[in-house]
């Protein structure tokens, strides 16, 4: 049997992969077209959310998860994810491996309870903005009781050329 898995990352805007202080989440307007989409094509899609659009716009995928027409899982996005510590710059986007053990727990805590809320269901599939998944990372994920994690992305170039899924940089391109 052949099965094919599909995730999408859904964040807020990042226009040439820059964070942007003013937080905008243009990008959902196309999700109900792409929703209808995988559909036609028997796909189950597993929508893996950042903490603003499951504040702002779980509705959108309540419906599809609830019907078996999708799953949804969390992106952890640290830069724009709370609670936040004093020091952090939220205007460049760090990976979580770039943070403290705590500091990642508090967050992932925020995103798990917040699916929970407006969802009304635990999420159990992660995956780490940037790449950026290390051993508290998989340890809080563990405790929180998700099954899955997909942030690696193998043959995925990221930063310098020749270093497959190294996670430093935004966006990727495949390359040779």
């Amino acid at each position: 049997m052949t099965a094919l898995l599909v995730t999408m990352t859904v964040g807020p805007d990042r226009p040439r992969g820059e964070v942007q202080a003013r937080l905008t989440l243009d990008n959902l307007d196309g999700l109900p077209r792409v929703q209808r989409r995988f559909e036609r094509f028997g796909v189950r899609p597993t929508w893996l959310l950042s903490w603003p659009v499951i504040h702002r716009s779980a509705a959108l995928f309540a419906n599809a998860w609830a019907e078996g027409r999708g799953e949804v899982g969390v992106c952890l996005q640290p830069w724009c994810t709370p609670p936040f510590e004093a020091n952090e710059d939220r205007l460049v986007a760090h990976p979580p491996s770039a943070l403290a053990a705590a500091a990642v727990a508090a967050k992932l805590d925020t995103l798990t309870t917040l699916v929970e809320q407006r969802l009304g269901r635990r999420p159990r599939v992660h995956r780490a903005a940037g790449g950026g998944l290390d051993g508290p990372l998989l340890q809080a994920l563990e405790r929180r009781g998700y099954v899955a994690d997909c942030s690696a992305t193998p043959l995925v170039m990221r930063g310098r050329r020749g270093a497959p899924d190294c996670g430093a940089g935004a966006g990727g391109s495949c390359g040779s």
